[in-house]
């Protein structure tokens, strides 16, 4: 791929962009979004990782507080 065809594919890449996020604020929340999306997948994955090897309920909900917080008290 030359640089020209870089270039160009580039352009078109970030016009589509323009078209759907117009502003810098629709695209800090879909940023925004996104993030949080991840976040929740993550936790979703700990939380059912967690749930299958607790002792116990208390157990289960303390670990998944503490990795929803990042250890914070």
């Amino acid at each position: 791929m030359t640089t020209t065809e870089c270039s160009e594919q580039t352009f078109k890449c970030l016009r589509l962009l323009a078209q759907q996020f117009p502003n810098e604020q629709s695209a800090f929340i879909e940023i925004i979004n996104l993030q949080a999306i991840l976040i929740f997948a993550s936790l979703t994955r700990i939380a059912c990782v967690t749930f299958t090897a607790a002792q116990s309920n208390n157990e289960a909900i303390a670990i998944v507080i503490n990795h929803a917080t990042n250890g914070r008290k």
